[in-house]
């Protein structure tokens, strides 16, 4: 008789085993994630660097900065989805689907596999793909820009540690902002395709999106709803976070972080009920 209560060690051998039976696969999307980065990443550099002004303020920071976090947001985005309705991709078959269904792991353990490799997975992935298209984009930017001398290039990780004081770095503070924003949006889109992987193993991406069309039309028009109700309370002085007519963008930005939380944590719940109900073998 197994033990029923999740157990971690069985949720990394499963996890292990879905790594090793697909990892050929697994290899072809990451060369193709990194390849695809690494285009990205000298194209936008190639167009940024021959028009910037070589001067003082552009010799303390790559100019090329702040779209490169155009490019990881769509990159990630993109492939996060894809990798997202991946989860539940042995459910395809009925072959696989009946193997998936008698290994000696309780359902939610195989389904914490799951996310742990196609979400958490592609998440440790796509930052090791940036780096290295990173790497590249500085090994070969100076071979195509005319007097490279004059255009800095410095790693995208040193934006973190850069002071962004000066006024001439509006658009890269603005993109950084937007990048953590654009990363809760993808925790939100990634929880749709992994429920999307269980209701539909089958053409999951493609359907998710679809559907996701209609959801988020719906969600747009709550969540204008409820932002306008929210704004109208604030407004007519009712909170402390009224100030000068507006909602306080901190208020504001606590209650969208509850929001995106509470949409994650409902479709992943949803998501392991919807997988449980697959549960009809039982060797235990």
């Amino acid at each position: 008789m197994m033990n029923l209560t999740f157990n971690a060690r069985r949720m990394w051998q499963f996890a292990q085993t879905r790594v090793l039976e697909s990892r050929r696969t697994m290899l072809m999307r990451l060369a193709m994630m990194t390849i695809v980065t690494c285009i990205m990443f000298i194209i936008v550099c190639y167009s940024q660097y021959p028009t910037s002004i070589p001067n003082a303020d552009y010799l303390e920071y790559d100019c090329a900065w702040a779209n490169l976090l155009v490019v990881i947001m769509v990159v990630l985005f993109c492939f996060g989805s894809i990798s997202a309705s991946l989860v539940f991709e042995n459910m395809k078959r009925k072959e696989s689907r009946i193997s998936t269904l008698m290994v000696p792991a309780t359902q939610i353990e195989k389904y914490a596999a799951g996310v742990l490799v196609y979400v958490v997975g592609i998440l440790v992935l796509f930052c090791c793909s940036v780096f290295v298209a990173d790497m590249v984009r500085l090994l070969i930017m100076p071979h195509l820009v005319v007097n490279p001398e004059t255009v800095c290039m410095e790693p995208l990780y040193k934006l973190f540690s850069y002071d962004f004081n000066n006024d001439d770095t509006y658009l890269i503070v603005g993109n950084v902002t937007v990048l953590c924003w654009s990363l809760r949006v993808f925790l939100v889109v990634e929880s749709f395709f992994v429920l999307g992987s269980a209701v539909w193993p089958k053409n999951s991406f493609i359907k998710t999106a679809c559907a996701l069309a209609a959801i988020g039309f719906v969600y747009s028009v709550l969540i204008g709803s409820f932002g306008s109700m929210v704004s109208e309370y604030m407004n007519n002085g009712k909170s402390g976070y009224y100030y000068g007519g507006k909602l306080d963008e901190t208020a504001l930005s606590h209650l969208f972080y509850i929001l995106f939380t509470v949409m994650i944590v409902i479709n992943y719940v949803v998501t392991y009920f919807r997988f449980k109900e697959s549960e009809v073998i039982q060797r235990w």
